[in-house]
This record gives structure tokens, sequence and C-alpha cells, in this order.
């Protein structure tokens, strides 16, 4: 039986994760390869703390989405952010079990039917958010191999984010 998101028909059946009317994986990515023989210096993203991400904010709340360049990505799972609420109005839900399973591979109409928000752009700063910075460093690492460049990491998650 599958398992329906919120945003949509995305359905989880026996591991594959796609539109209702089929069970294709989107080119996902194990996540066994996101662990091992990674040091510092192979992070294909930046990291910024409670202060860069209010400074992000505040672009976007002065030039939207377009025209900051940047799109705010939290990767909790619905039930995380529906209890402590969410980071930001311009903070967009993408938990990363649908990340792990490729949801960032998808084509550009299947992941804006599935998850109500347009997939990110390749010049687009992705800023990747989550409780305490570690499930966020998995999904900017993810985005880094599916081919994003401009990744961002904030580190406290909602833990900081709302102290």
């Amino acid at each position: 039986t599958p398992t329906f998101c919120s945003r949509g028909n995305f359905a989880l059946q026996r591991g594959n994760v796609g539109p209702t009317t089929s069970s294709k994986v989107y080119n996902a990515i194990p996540s066994t390869r996101l662990m091992m023989g990674f040091d510092e210096s192979d992070r294909p993203f930046s990291r910024i703390n409670k202060s860069g991400l209010e400074e992000i904010l505040d672009d976007i709340e002065k030039g939207g989405r377009e025209d900051s360049g940047y799109i705010i990505i939290d990767v909790r799972e619905e039930d995380e952010v529906a209890f402590t609420g969410k980071i930001s109005k311009h903070a967009f839900t993408l938990p990363l079990s649908y990340i792990q399973r490729g949801a960032l591979n998808m084509p550009d109409n299947d992941f804006m039917e599935t998850f109500g928000f347009e997939k990110p752009l390749p010049d687009e700063t992705i800023v990747f958010t989550c409780k305490a910075g570690i499930r966020s460093a998995t999904a900017a690492s993810m985005a880094g191999m599916s081919g994003f460049g401009n990744i961002i990491n904030y580190l406290g998650g909602a833990d900081e984010w709302f102290q």
C-alpha cells in the first residue's frame, strides 16, 4: 500500500519513490556513498550560522526568490515542521528521505506537481536546513552530486533558530 505525502501524489512503495502512476526512482544516490571518502575539502557546499541565514532571509524578503537567487529547503520530516513551525514563510519543506530517493533529479513539472514549489534552478543558491545541521549537510552533499553548484548548509537548524 502506498503512503502519500501531503504535498500531492508522491508515493513510497517498496522503497521506491515516484509519482503514483509509476514506481520509478529518479536517479537516486545511495546515502552510504555520502558517508564514505569525504573530508572537509570534499564538501561541495559552504556553511552558515544563524546570522548568515538571517541575512539571506532579509534578501529573500526584499527581492523574493527570483531576485535574491536563494531558495531555502528544510529537510525535516513534515511532522517535525508541524511541531516546531517553519523557520520562515520563505522556507520550503522537502524531507531528506525524498532527496535520498532522487527528488532533486525529477523533471521540473513532476517536482512541482509533487512538492508544490518550483524545483531549484541550477543558478540558484540552495540553503538547506534541518533540526541540527546534520541531515541538511547530507542533503547539501546529495545536491552537489546531483549537479547543483551553489549550496549552503545552515549549521544551527531548528534547534538554534527557535532558541
